[in-house]
């Protein structure tokens, strides 16, 4: 809002906390703006400026709409390699109360059936989710739902209240299927947790879908290999592979000569599909190889593709299958 009155005034952003900017081709960082605490005190998204119902998001991601995102948290309390979400110290919640309000006013005022909780763990607490579980089973909403989690951060207690509450669908970040490379990346889940918390799900029919990292420092490409035969031993529904990707202000972004070797410095090309860096234990040739071989190899199989035919239920479900191959066959 500081910047929306600068600029209607035509006043310097010089004093505006957290901007950067360019003036006369000079970059501009000011200092940084303190975090909002209390995030119950922020008003709801104004999603009255956007067409809500042409947001369509991709294909594994959703069953029903209109859907929508919605964030209960900021911030997550780990500190992986690869990702700018750093520091418990900058972890903030939403309360149950609060998150209730904006899901009852998503459904009453745009009709939304299901809703995508885009917090990068949303499961990092058992007491919040149990209690927010419990007042939206209490509410009786016609709403189903899917989350981020983690492998460390749920139990059959948990994923059954979850269930129960109308979620149908946990997107892990499982990165790799080899330790070493998931202590690489400061993960702090072993294989083994996220077999079994993958396990958990497939026991009470709750969807999976992981993403799994190619490309991390001292990984190579026999072991590659075998985080997508990991990727598919486990049985995920859905599995994303992503080749790693130096953010700026991440521990790999501030440290890339330790780890590897920069292919582009453009910045529009680091977004996180794109093959933009390479370990020093991999070459550049092998990596762009593994992406498409990946995802080729998990989806083009017979098991595969007999258990996303046999869940088909509605022309819906239909019309997300068919997205989903294009994308694919167009790698």
């Amino acid at each position: 809002s500081e910047l929306t009155k600068k600029l209607e005034n035509k006043e310097s952003l010089k004093d505006v906390k957290g901007l950067s900017f360019r003036d006369n081709g000079e970059v501009i960082k000011n200092e940084k703006r303190e975090l909002i605490k209390d995030l119950d005190n922020l008003p709801f998204p104004a999603r009255d400026l956007i067409p809500l119902k042409k947001y369509v998001p991709s294909a594994e991601q959703y069953r029903r709409k209109p859907v929508t995102n919605l964030m209960t948290a900021r911030g997550c309390p780990y500190n992986c390699l690869f990702c700018p979400s750093l520091g418990f110290d900058k972890y903030r919640r939403r309360s149950p109360e609060n998150v209730m309000k904006e899901i009852k006013h998503l459904v009453k005022d745009y009709g939304v059936r299901e809703i995508y909780f885009f917090d990068d763990t949303f499961t990092i607490s058992k007491e919040w989710v149990m209690k927010f579980c419990d007042l939206l089973l209490n509410e009786k909403l016609d709403l189903i739902w899917t989350v981020n989690a983690r492998a460390n951060t749920v139990n059959y207690e948990v994923l059954a209240k979850m269930k129960e509450a109308g979620c149908w669908k946990l997107w892990f970040g499982l990165e790799s299927g080899v330790q070493k490379n998931l202590d690489t990346l400061n993960k702090r889940i072993t294989v083994e947790q996220a077999r079994n918390a993958v396990k958990i799900c497939r026991k009470l029919d709750l969807e999976v879908e992981a993403s799994f990292i190619l490309g991390i420092p001292g990984e190579t490409y026999k072991e590659a290999l075998q985080t997508i035969n990991f990727a598919k031993e486990i049985g995920v529904d859905y599995a994303q592979f992503f080749p790693l990707t130096p953010l700026p202000d991440t521990p790999l972004g501030n440290n890339i000569d330790k780890y590897g070797r920069i292919l582009i410095s453009e910045s529009k090309y680091y977004n996180e599909t794109m093959v933009v860096f390479t370990p020093y234990s991999m070459t550049s040739e092998e990596l762009k190889k593994l992406i498409p071989l990946a995802y080729r190899s998990f989806y083009i199989r017979p098991s595969c593709i007999l258990h996303h035919l046999k869940k088909i239920r509605s022309f819906e479900d239909i019309r997300r299958y068919f997205r989903g191959a294009l994308t694919l066959f167009s790698m």
